[in-house]
């Protein structure tokens, strides 16, 4: 069973409380997380989510899970509040700590800043992430280039394929799955770097083209979806636009336009995210 950590409800099943997790059940002195209920929880998997927002980097996801974990244990300092909803983020910050365990006062937040703070804890220190609305969540997390977005029937509605550290998303809600589907495990998407060593950018006017590399990036069972610059040895030489396509959607292209005008050799890697076949819709 794939298990969903969330901060729900407050203490009265609104929108503001007072901290912390007054509907916590189960605790006793050697179970001090109880039944890990109430305010912040962890429940079976629920569908109706309208997309996943999944991290790129595999030790980010499992960050994003542990925090969450971790908030929903600590029912004993962290409870849910529209009101105050920054205190978890904030006493992290004020103790110089990422591991929602260390929290020792009484502190609120919300689905959306307890997944913004789970985020840049994680290593992803946007700013933005403080004040996490679900409204701001696909902007904000789309905008760091570190997730990639999902919307396929089946993972949104089954959790088929989803992956632990996964960030599911409804209108007014979010939450962080704690587990990967035994079936389809990790393979449902595939990431693979692409580099493109000492290629040749001639001294020319700033803007236009002074190479394009390609080459097939076919991978069976799966199709490219998207190919996004990873690294650059010298951006100030090049700017560097890679794309899938050409009438053949198997085949990478690599543009370097000239940046200052002058010449020299650029290095490049390009990461390419591929998808199962069977998954029609996903985006970065």
């Amino acid at each position: 069973m794939i298990r969903i950590a969330q901060a729900s409800s407050s203490e009265d099943f609104g929108k503001y409380g007072i901290a912390p997790n007054q509907r916590r059940t189960g605790v006793t002195k050697d179970k001090p997380q109880g039944n890990l209920d109430g305010e912040l929880n962890i429940i079976n998997w629920k569908g109706g989510w309208e997309c996943v927002y999944r991290p790129i980097d595999e030790e980010v996801a499992e960050k994003i899970a542990q925090f969450f974990y971790k908030a929903v244990a600590n029912g004993s300092h962290i409870g849910y509040s529209w009101s105050g909803n920054t205190g978890l983020f904030d006493a992290l910050k004020k103790k110089g700590s990422t591991d929602p365990a260390d929290v020792d006062t009484l502190v609120n937040t919300d689905c959306a800043a307890l997944a913004g703070a789970a985020i840049y804890y994680a290593g992803i220190e946007d700013d933005r992430l403080r004040t996490l609305t679900t409204s701001k969540m696909d902007s904000v997390l789309m905008s760091t280039n570190c997730f990639i977005k999902l919307t396929g029937k089946e993972i949104c509605e089954k959790g088929k394929g989803i992956r632990r550290g996964d960030l599911m998303w409804k209108s007014g809600h979010t939450a962080c799955s704690l587990d990967t589907d035994p079936i389809d495990y990790h393979e449902l998407v595939y990431f693979q770097k692409h580099v493109f060593s000492g290629v040749e950018v001639s001294s020319g006017t700033s803007g236009t083209r002074a190479a394009q590399k390609s080459k097939s990036i076919g991978k069976t069972g799966y199709r490219p979806v998207v190919a996004r610059l990873a690294s650059v040895s010298n951006s100030a030489l090049a700017n560097i636009q890679p794309f899938i396509g050409g009438g053949n959607e198997d085949k990478l292209y690599v543009n370097y336009y000239r940046a200052s005008g002058n010449g020299g050799k650029v290095d490049a890697t390009v990461m390419v995210v591929y998808v199962r076949n069977e998954i029609t819709k996903v985006s970065w």
